[in-house]
């Protein structure tokens, strides 16, 4: 709320309170001087002062507040956990995002929003991969990890969105981990039977784009 205090003989100060941000630090007040019309009654100066007062508190409200870009994930997540999280997702999503949230914290947590680095991250990942479940039935599962990276960078995609990060470090970030699967290759002597076996019989179907065609 503004608050008006009066200097000199026809001279007021309209100072703005904005609160505290979400990390708990007083925003700094802003001010502002006005000086009503000299031909103005007292009375008429009064009421103009008071209006010259919401009109700048207004304006004020709607000043974005400047972004401090040195914060680390962890207070960024406070924020996100307290004003985005809940507003943006339903709440089994929210309710699974902070499950990841406590495994993103310990290993991540301390690092600034803009010293966050691919390489940081995907260290990350590969850690969670060792890590053991919380009912201790093994590692977590590939599709955790997976979990665990779209929480991060739905994160990180908000930070972008309000100005905290110029782009989102955790995009593409991900690559499933697992065997490759060989495929079996048919050895010399069964080629050479499967070739006798169709020789002289006539194709049902041709090649195509995956569309059986008869040929007539």
């Amino acid at each position: 709320m503004a608050s008006i205090r009066k200097r000199g003989s026809n001279s007021y100060l309209i100072v703005v309170s904005r609160g505290y941000d979400y990390e708990g630090n007083r925003l700094k007040s802003v001010q502002k001087t006005v000086k009503p019309p000299k031909e103005y009654t007292p009375k008429q100066a009064e009421k103009w002062v008071k209006e010259q007062a919401i009109l700048f508190e207004r304006e004020v409200q709607h000043t974005p507040e400047s972004i401090n870009r040195s914060i680390t994930l962890a207070k960024y997540i406070e924020h996100w956990a307290a004003d985005i999280g809940p507003k943006k997702l339903a709440d089994s999503t929210f309710r699974r995002d902070e499950q990841d949230i406590r495994r993103i914290l310990p290993a991540l947590g301390n690092y600034k929003l803009t010293d966050l680095r691919k390489e940081v991250i995907r260290e990350f990942y590969e850690e969670m991969r060792h890590t053991p479940r919380l009912d201790g039935r093994g590692n977590l599962s590939e599709k955790s990890v997976e979990g665990l990276h779209n929480t991060l960078c739905g994160i990180l995609s908000a930070a972008v969105d309000e100005g905290y990060l110029t782009h989102n470090p955790a995009w593409r970030c991900y690559k499933p981990k697992g065997k490759k699967k060989e495929r079996p290759v048919a050895d010399e002597e069964t080629v050479k039977k499967l070739i006798t076996a169709f020789e002289g019989q006539s194709m049902k179907y041709e090649p195509g784009c995956g569309v059986e065609k008869p040929v007539g």
